[in-house]
């Protein structure tokens, strides 16, 4: 064992080839006086010699590594030395020896041997594969062996044999949890690896799904209970290997409606920033979707975004402060990016979950989806699309709408107390006359039923200066009767925002108010 020390120290400059000979004139002696022997046994059941013999096995099995290698003919390979190591290491693997690791070397190099018969190679790759798969997934073991694939196994040759090895890392990752990032993270690499080369990695979606989120049905014995919806290990894990696993998606060649559940249920308790990551890898592969399943994932995802998990589910799975708004607004302007290259030619294509949406019992909901309609309207009237036809926007979503933002304008009047017409009501309220026409008429059908709950909403159309103008320009006749019915319930209204009305001196209308 010196002289192959010593063997080893003096050739490390030397080249492959003058190496490989000089292995090959001391593989006859080192067979002869050592090998002959192995595996090392005695006569005696003592538990520390036993250890010590084993120790010395794995040695011997680690230094032949060399010269399986340096073998260069059948002669060679088909000697009793080869069989007895591919028993031993095929015995030890199937022991479940934790020290088994140490034969990877000799592993690698037995199933690389180009005269060893396929038969024994694939007893090999079995045994320690079995091997990998049922090591603890929380030990070093277990690490090690899927590194050792990871490194050496991948391949063409291989990866056909891996399956059961690979069906095993989405649920390695669901045992995990949070608990070890650094191995969650090799698994996730792992499996980046077999999305980037093999079609094989189709097959790791659905059982990935629950990393994720999963629902969980009743059994038949709890058949009165109701569903559980189940968040997986992804919303606990830190933002960098987060951002890993959506990576992921990039690989798979479509998308399941599961799956596409499973990562918007996540998205209220991730960070935006991860969010948009999700956002635009999704759409960097929106070949696999048809438009209208594209364009309702993001709208699910504003949905699930504008609703404060806290106040909807006492039992949130992880604590989340953000603001409905402001998260729903950055969400939608990342979408709104993406509306130039989907070219969408109606509003038909998500006319239905659009008036679900709007017909929310949620004003935060609401105020996100007027907000993703909003940012529709600019960005194809920017592209010269007639987006007041009745082709692009349906009379139903239009009806709907007009009711949302009357709706809208009350609640933000009696949160505020004093409702300053924002960005968005302006904008849509532009880019859509019609609704604007809608809004006077529905005043002045409140008005004229002995109510005055919209002067109000009214002013706050008057100190906007667009709206303004197109009040001015467009809609005296409907001014008139507004004023009309002012002079008779002046009374009524509140002294403060009557004597606003009147102020309006640049308005020609206004004069007949006395």
């Amino acid at each position: 064992m010196l002289q192959f020390g010593r063997l080893i120290t003096v050739n490390l400059d030397s080249s492959r080839d003058g190496f490989l000979n000089i292995l090959r004139k001391y593989l006859e002696p080192f067979l002869h006086r050592y090998f002959s022997y192995f595996p090392f046994t005695s006569v005696k059941e003592e538990k520390k010699m036993e250890e010590k013999l084993n120790n010395l096995n794995r040695i011997m099995a680690i230094m032949t590594i060399p010269f399986i290698l340096a073998c260069n003919n059948e002669e060679d390979q088909k000697g009793e030395w080869i069989v007895t190591l591919c028993t031993y290491t095929i015995e030890i693997l199937n022991k479940m020896d934790s020290k088994s690791f140490d034969l990877f070397g000799a592993v690698h190099a037995l199933l690389h041997c180009e005269f060893i018969l396929a038969d024994i190679k694939v007893e090999i790759f079995s045994s320690f594969i079995n091997f990998s798969v049922n090591s603890h997934f929380q030990s070093s073991i277990k690490k090690e062996c899927n590194k050792f694939i990871y490194e050496n196994l991948l391949t063409k040759e291989w990866i056909p044999k891996l399956q059961q090895w690979i069906d095993t890392l989405p649920k390695s990752l669901w045992q995990l949890q949070s608990s070890n990032p650094l191995a969650t993270a090799q698994i996730l690499a792992i499996c980046a690896q077999i999305g980037q080369k093999f079609t094989e990695f189709d097959n790791l979606q659905r059982p990935l799904v629950p990393f994720f989120f999963s629902t969980i049905q009743p059994t038949e014995r709890n058949k009165h209970s109701s569903a559980r919806n189940v968040f997986g290990p992804f919303i606990f894990l830190p933002i960098a290997i987060q951002k890993q696993a959506i990576e992921l998606l990039f690989y798979f060649n479509e998308f399941s409606p599961s799956l596409l559940k499973a990562l918007s249920m996540t998205t209220p308790y991730l960070e935006i920033d991860i969010i948009i990551y999700l956002l635009e890898l999704v759409y960097s592969r929106r070949d696999l979707l048809i438009l209208e399943d594209l364009l309702s994932f993001f709208l699910t995802i504003i949905t699930l975004n504008s609703m404060h998990p806290k106040n909807e589910n006492s039992n949130s799975p992880k604590n989340v402060s953000w603001e409905p708004q402001d998260r729903g607004t950055k969400i939608t302007d990342i979408i709104a990016s993406f509306l130039p290259s989907l070219k969408m030619n109606s509003m038909e294509l998500i006319e239905e979950p659009l008036l679900s949406l709007l017909n929310s019992a949620s004003n935060d909901v609401q105020m996100n989806c007027l907000g993703f309609i909003n940012k529709v309207l600019i960005v194809y009237s920017s592209m010269g699309i007639d987006v007041k036809t009745k082709t692009f926007f349906p009379s139903s979503l239009l009806s709907i709408l007009e009711k949302t933002l009357i709706q809208l304008l009350n609640y933000s009047f009696e949160k505020t107390k004093r409702f300053e017409i924002p960005l968005l009501f302006r904008s849509l309220l532009v880019q859509h006359e019609g609704l604007l026409l809608k809004i006077i008429e529905t005043i002045i059908s409140s008005l004229q039923n002995e109510s005055v709950q919209y002067f109000e909403v009214l002013l706050s159309f008057f100190e906007d200066v667009i709206i303004n103008t197109i009040l001015k320009e467009k809609y005296q006749k409907y001014l008139i009767i507004i004023f009309d019915i002012l002079k008779q319930k002046y009374q009524q209204i509140e002294l403060l925002v009557f004597s606003k009305i009147i102020s309006y001196q640049s308005t020609i209308l206004f004069k007949q108010i006395k």
